[in-house]
């Protein structure tokens, strides 16, 4: 079972086997997990606390120690707030960024990928929009129109 955060309940698991195995076990996955105990964007890097109790035909045991609190809420990183450097030329342009150290300040999961893209300042939409791995830090576009203003964007993404 688990803490509900919002009501301070707890949310119960049901996992059936029906053998007499000593090492049960059971994957819950964090959409899941989320869902069910009312966790939200700003609870990410939260502990999740977990507890066990055995039931069967006699009755519930009493409820085992918290977990050893090896798991966090985990989510979609948020707009990314580090350093784009530009290289300009007439008609294109190169930009770079770091490699994020700290995936706690991105959704506690570590970065999978970036979107990258580019409009025109006056444009409504990114006319060039892709996605790229986690080891690349930087994306050049050519040709762009010369005394052109134009909008770059640059997304860590994860596996939510």
């Amino acid at each position: 079972m688990f803490d509900n955060k919002t009501t301070g309940e707890y949310y119960t698991f049901n996992y059936g086997p029906t053998t007499t195995d000593s090492a049960l076990s059971q994957i819950f996955t964090m959409a899941t997990l989320k869902t069910n105990l009312g966790y939200l964007v700003g609870d990410y890097g939260q502990d999740i606390k977990a507890r066990i109790i055995a039931i069967n035909t006699y009755g519930s045991s009493d409820a085992s120690d918290y977990n050893d609190l090896t798991a966090v809420i985990q989510g979609p990183p948020p707009a990314y707030t580090g350093t784009i450097t530009p290289i300009v030329t007439e008609t294109s342009i190169e930009i770079s960024w770091p490699e994020i150290i700290t995936p706690s300040s991105y959704g506690h999961n570590a970065v999978s990928g970036w979107a990258v893209g580019y409009k025109k300042t006056i444009d409504a939409s990114y006319v060039m929009y892709e996605i790229t791995s986690a080891s690349t830090r930087s994306k050049s576009y050519s040709p762009l129109i010369a005394d052109t203003e134009y909008k770059f964007f640059v997304e860590p993404l994860n596996a939510f």
